[in-house]
C-alpha cells in the first residue's frame, strides 16, 4: 500500500529479573542448536540460538542486556556466522551487527541497481 516497503517484523523480546538475575529473551526459543557465550554457572552470559541452517533465530543474555539490542538486528537479519565467531566472548556484537547491517544495507542496494538496469526503458 502506497509504493512502501512492509516493515520488517521485529524479533519477540521480553525481560525479568529474577534472583538478582536480568534475563532477557529475543527471537524464537525452540531454536535447533544453542550456543554458549561465557559460563553458564557465572553469569553474566549469553545463549545464542540457531535455526537448522546456522542463522541466528533467538537469543537469551543473563546480565548482559547491553548486548541484547545488537542480537535483536542480528536476529532480523538472520545473520550466519562461524561458531568460533559466536562462542569468543571478545567478538563485539555491536560490531557485528553493524557489519551484517552495513553488507546487508549494500546487498539490497545492488539488487535494486540491478533490477533497475534490467528494467525496460518506457518511452
Amino acid at each position: 500500500m502506497l509504493n512502501q516497503e512492509h516493515a520488517k517484523p521485529c524479533p519477540a523480546w521480553f525481560w525479568t529479573d529474577q534472583c538478582d538475575l536480568n534475563i532477557q529473551f529475543a527471537g524464537d526459543m525452540a531454536a535447533a542448536h544453542w550456543v554458549l557465550r561465557g559460563t553458564l554457572d557465572m553469569p553474566p552470559f549469553v545463549l545464542i540460538g540457531l535455526d537448522p541452517e546456522g542463522a541466528i533465530c533467538g537469543a537469551i543474555t543473563v546480565n548482559q542486556g547491553r548486548d541484547m539490542r545488537p542480537l535483536k538486528e542480528l536476529i532480523e537479519h538472520r545473520a550466519v556466522l562461524p561458531l568460533e565467531v559466536w562462542n569468543d566472548t571478545a567478538q563485539n556484537l555491536r560490531h557485528l551487527a553493524k557489519q551484517i547491517t552495513q553488507t546487508t544495507r549494500s546487498q539490497a542496494t545492488n539488487v535494486a541497481l540491478t533490477d533497475e538496469a534490467a528494467a525496460p526503458a518506457h518511452p
